[in-house]
């Protein structure tokens, strides 16, 4: 489905494939267009993932008539700057009133399965929960303007054409030409091979190379990855006190509307971006008393939804670092098993401390087989009262934070690993593989 979103022609439905097997990423793009009689797709010289538009959005006879760009939705989420690596968008269809538009990224790429259009609810909160579950404990931002799910941030469908770049075009596969040009590319290209074959080996290999573009090596795509990874923002977890001490001054009623709870992510902008809720909790409580006692560095960041109301805030932190200085120091994942794993271990008693095995770090959609040099990476889950933030101080510098969520129990039977205040933490551990 392409829709014109304040201007600009924005597809949304592609099934995104992987590129495995021989020949250059451009070809097997090719040959999938070919599958799916595909007219309009996404990829580029060094992708390993291509998006194919149904045929039944625009065919070949249509296409010519297509004189403006169209991007690629899920393209488009994937590169907006501020978000993580796993992104769920949900949309209501402006074309079509009662149908919805969901656009899913998996680890900064866009998920088959995960980009339809014109659905209905009952599929939309279907798929919304399998993407809950595909990513299990990994944090993800849920953004778009579909009320009623559950910590969604009020997001415009208009933020696609304001991110729609050149990284986000898509193309006609380059195979797909009329017969007439079809038939003077192949008049050109044996009038080229005559000429090389009386011509001398350096102009053969200069042909070869341009006609016969290598396979995307495996090791400069990771290498790659973690040349841009090490520029990305971290933060310890031994560095949350200021954002402990904030949590604390939250006013606990704004208007007749108690706090509820907050939802914090790390972003790659280096800010701790949050999302405090308030709920209706007097019936005296409206939207007028909420907004007349909201602090006034609020006044244009809140919105309501039903007896909810949201403000979205930037939170105090510690030291921002990079990335690379963690690589550059990473543990061994022994080292991280005796000394960190014992650490959590000993602090079940006050609530749930976990860590995930080790999987290999920032190698998605790359054959890992032939990797040298790699990285590993494990998450690490803190689930307890909020009190258990005074342990963050005592972990090890290596563990980096990623997430923070408190929620406003109402009835807690307060216990050394409960409270009114139930918090989940979330980060990662960096290790050399």
């Amino acid at each position: 489905m392409i829709i014109d979103v304040n201007g600009k022609k924005v597809a949304f439905g592609l099934a995104w494939k992987r590129l495995v097997g021989g020949g250059t990423p451009e070809s097997m793009a090719i040959s999938r267009a070919r599958e799916h009689k595909s007219v309009l797709i996404w990829t580029d010289d060094e992708a390993l993932q291509v998006g194919l538009l149904p045929a039944a959005d625009l065919t070949e006879k249509d296409v010519g008539a297509v004189k403006v760009p169209v991007f690629a939705a899920a393209k488009i989420v994937s590169r907006i700057p501020g978000l993580k690596k796993n992104v769920l968008l949900a949309l209501n269809n402006p074309n079509k009133t009662g149908t919805f538009i969901l656009v899913g990224i998996y680890k900064g790429k866009p998920r088959d399965k995960f980009d339809l259009a014109d659905i209905s609810g009952e599929i939309l909160e279907q798929k919304v929960a399998e993407y809950r579950d595909l990513l299990k404990n990994e944090p993800f931002d849920l953004i778009g303007d579909v009320r009623g799910i559950e910590g969604i941030y009020s997001t415009p469908i208009g933020v696609l054409a304001e991110h729609a770049d050149e990284g986000s075009a898509m193309h006609r596969p380059k195979a797909q030409l009329p017969v007439r040009k079809v038939g003077i590319a192949v008049g050109i290209v044996l009038a080229c091979f005559l000429i090389a074959k009386v011509a001398s080996p350096v102009i053969m290999k200069k042909w070869r190379d341009y006609h016969d573009p290598k396979q995307p090596n495996p090791q400069k795509l990771y290498d790659d990855v973690i040349a841009q990874a090490r520029l990305t923002p971290s933060l310890k977890a031994t560095d949350l006190g200021p954002w402990y001490q904030w949590f604390r001054e939250l006013p606990w009623d704004v208007g007749g509307w108690r706090l509820a709870g907050t939802s914090c992510s790390f972003t790659p902008s280096a800010l701790m971006v949050c999302a405090v809720d308030y709920k209706r909790a007097l019936t005296q409580g409206t939207y007028k008393t909420f907004v007349a006692a909201l602090p006034e560095q609020w006044k244009h960041a809140y919105k309501f939804d039903q007896d909810v109301a949201h403000v979205q805030v930037t939170s105090p932190i510690g030291l921002v670092g990079k990335v690379g200085q963690f690589l550059d120091q990473a543990p061994t994942e022994n080292a991280v098993t005796m000394d960190f794993g014992s650490q959590l271990q000993g602090y079940q008693v006050a609530g749930k401390f976990t860590i995930t095995p080790f999987g290999l770090f920032g190698a998605d959609g790359i054959d890992a087989s032939s990797l040298q040099n790699t990285y590993k990476v494990a998450t690490w889950t803190m689930d307890g009262p909020v009190r258990d933030f005074e342990l963050l101080g005592q972990f090890p510098p290596y563990a980096l934070v990623s997430s923070i969520s408190v929620v406003v129990q109402s009835d807690p039977q307060s216990t050394i690993d409960n409270s009114m205040f139930k918090a989940t933490v979330k980060g990662q551990v960096l290790i050399r593989g």
